[in-house]
C-alpha cells in the first residue's frame, strides 16, 4: 500500500510540472486544430513536459498494481497544488495567504478522503466487453465537451475537462494492463493495450488545445477535478470498487472529497481573480 501511495503521489508531481511545461509550450501556439500535437513535438519545452508526463504514467501505471483506483486518484488532487509554486515561479510573484489556504484545502481534502478509505473487492481488470464500453463512453464524453468548446468562452475549459474525463477513464485501461502485466496474463493486453493508447492519444489531445489558453489556472483545475471523479466512477462502476464503512466514515469520505474539489475550484478562481485585477 505505502509503495502504491507514494508512487501515486510522485504522478501528481510529474503531472503537475508537466502542465506548466507544457502550458508555456502549448499557449505559444496560435492554432486550434487537430495537428496541434504535430507541431507541439518540435518545441523543445514541450518534450521537457512529455518526459515528466512519461514519468508520471508510469509512476502511475506501478501505483495501480498495488492499490485500487479509489485510492490513487484522490492523490491527483495534489498536483494542483504543486503547481502553484512553479506557476509563481515563472510568473515572478509571490505566493498568496489565500492561494495557500486553498492548496492546503485542496491537498487536506485528499488525505482525509484517503485516511477513511477502506477499499475491498473489484476485479484485476477490465473484460473485453468492458473496455469496449469505456472506449464508447470516452469518445461520447468528448463529443459533449467538444460542443461545449464551440462556445469561445467555454472552449478551454471544455477541452481540458474532456482531457481530464478521459485520463480518469483511461486509469481504468491502465490499471488492466498494469495488473495483466504483472499477473502475466498477458492475452489481455491485445485488446487493453491498443484500447489504452487510443483514449491516451485523445486524452493527450485534448489537454494540449485546454492549455493553449493564456491563462493555466482554469484549465489546470478543469483536468485536476475532472480525472480523479471520472476514474472513482470508472472504479466502482466497472472494476467492482466499493468502499466499506460506516455512516462516520462515509460522511467523512464525502466532506473530504468536497473539500478537495473546492480547494481545487477555489485555486482556480483565485487566479482568475489574480489576473484580472492584474
Amino acid at each position: 500500500m505505502l509503495v502504491g501511495l507514494l508512487c501515486a503521489l510522485g504522478s501528481a508531481a510529474a503531472f503537475a510540472g508537466c502542465s506548466v511545461f507544457q502550458h508555456l509550450a502549448a499557449r505559444a501556439d496560435p492554432r486550434h486544430d487537430a495537428w496541434l500535437l504535430l507541431r507541439l513535438v518540435r518545441r523543445p519545452l514541450w518534450l521537457a513536459g512529455g518526459v515528466l508526463n512519461a514519468v508520471g504514467v508510469g509512476l502511475q501505471a506501478v501505483a495501480l498494481a498495488y492499490v485500487p483506483i479509489l485510492v490513487v486518484a484522490p492523490v491527483r488532487l495534489a498536483g494542483l497544488p504543486m503547481a502553484l509554486p512553479m506557476t509563481a515561479a515563472i510568473d515572478k510573484r509571490r505566493i498568496r495567504l489565500d492561494e495557500i489556504g486553498a492548496a492546503l484545502l485542496c491537498a487536506g481534502g485528499g488525505a482525509g478522503f484517503l485516511l477513511a478509505t477502506h477499499t475491498t473487492g473489484g476485479r484485476p481488470a477490465l473484460t473485453g466487453v468492458q473496455g469496449i464500453v469505456l472506449v464508447v463512453v470516452a469518445v461520447a464524453v468528448d463529443a459533449v465537451c467538444a460542443l461545449l468548446a464551440r462556445r469561445r468562452d467555454w472552449r478551454f475549459v471544455a477541452l481540458a475537462t474532456s482531457g481530464g474525463l478521459l485520463n480518469g477513464l483511461n486509469a481504468a485501461l491502465l490499471a488492466t494492463v498494469s495488473r495483466s502485466f504483472a499477473g502475466s496474463n498477458l492475452s489481455v493486453l491485445v485488446w487493453a493495450v491498443p484500447a489504452l493508447a487510443a483514449v491516451g492519444l485523445l486524452a493527450l489531445l485534448r489537454t494540449q488545445q485546454g492549455l493553449q489558453a493564456a491563462q493555466i489556472g482554469p484549465p489546470l483545475a478543469a483536468m485536476t477535478i475532472a480525472e480523479p471523479v471520472a476514474a472513482v466512477v470508472a472504479g466502482v462502476l466497472l472494476l467492482g470498487e466499493a468502499v466499506p464503512g460506516d455512516a462516520t466514515a462515509r460522511a467523512v469520505q464525502v466532506l473530504s472529497a468536497a473539500a478537495g474539489l473546492a480547494g481545487a475550484g477555489l485555486l482556480r478562481y483565485l487566479e482568475g481573480e489574480r489576473r484580472s485585477a492584474g
